[in-house]
């Protein structure tokens, strides 16, 4: 089913990918998990996992959100507005760059 995705692949010379794709709302039907497998190998990631999908998924980038949640209802007035409710997430990816 095509819809919100994210996973996470490293290349076996130890490159971190992170991938995230907007679904269910007007710019975006999103992604299957066939699409985000071939991403993920057309970029070169030797090994690679996929999360939670859906709605919840969100990309932080130094505090900002890099994603468009389908579950924004003020998404007419501001598409990058975040979504009024909080959604709880279960599992998160952190990194940082010495």
């Amino acid at each position: 089913m095509r819809g919100p995705k994210i996973a996470v692949g490293i290349t076996q010379k130890g490159k971190l990918m992170v991938l995230m794709v907007n679904g269910r709302i007007r710019e975006s039907v999103g992604a299957t998990h066939l699409d985000m497998a071939q991403i993920m190998e057309q970029y070169g990631m030797s090994k690679a996992m996929g999360f939670d999908p859906g709605g919840s998924s969100t990309l932080v980038i130094d505090g900002s959100v890099m994603n468009i949640s389908p579950y924004n209802k003020k998404y007419e007035e501001d598409i990058y507005s975040l979504s009024p409710e909080s959604r709880f997430v279960a599992n998160a990816i952190m990194g940082y760059l010495n």
